[in-house]
């Protein structure tokens, strides 16, 4: 088990609450931002149904944005998941 990438999600994941706790941060980010941030697993979360948005904008093609805390949340338990499987 990769110990030391699951330490270092769930200490990117804490740093980044902390910030949005203290407002130096938005607990939403727009799709747009989250793909280019994430990459693909993202992508594919969101196709798959597991990360939906928070919010969407007005309009027919309005921004969609999405829980930073549910992103952080959902990636540290799938990696923390594929890291029990393969073991």
């Amino acid at each position: 088990m990769d110990i030391a990438r699951i330490i270092s999600k769930s200490m990117e994941a804490g740093a980044t609450m902390a910030l949005i706790r203290t407002g130096n941060a938005s607990p939403e980010i727009s799709q747009r931002k989250a793909e280019k941030i994430y990459g693909k697993w993202f992508t594919d979360a969101v196709k798959r149904g597991r990360l939906t948005p928070c919010r969407t904008g007005e309009g027919a093609h309005g921004t969609r944005w999405f829980s930073v805390n549910e992103i952080l949340a959902y990636e540290l338990t799938e990696i923390t998941r594929a890291e029990v499987i393969f073991k």
